[in-house]
């Protein structure tokens, strides 16, 4: 019965997500040429860069950070580590302009 209660305690003390408007606006046309940088994201450290136009397939076994590898592209989950699209790292973009 108190599952309930400590499932409401735990949402209380979560960290709060990035803010939805900051004073960091990519330019109007971004991303414009499309290369994606990984650096270091995550606990696997994975470094990375996808070229504009490269079509990249994800592979591996279960639990092995293909959906924890795009919840931090997509911001769903902020990143260790840092992700550059067109240059811009998206850390720095607030999420309204993502």
């Amino acid at each position: 019965m108190m599952t309930s209660v400590e499932r409401v305690v735990e949402r209380t003390e979560l960290k709060s997500e990035a803010p939805w408007e900051t004073q960091k606006r990519p330019p109007a046309d971004w991303p414009s040429r499309g290369p994606v940088t990984f650096n270091r994201v995550n606990s696997r450290d994975i470094s990375a860069t996808l070229q504009p136009h490269e079509k990249v397939g994800i592979v591996g076994r279960t639990g092995a950070g293909k959906s924890s590898l795009v919840s931090a592209l997509f911001r769903l989950a902020e990143p260790q580590g840092e992700i550059h699209i067109d240059g811009v790292l998206t850390s720095e973009v607030d999420l309204h302009g993502f």
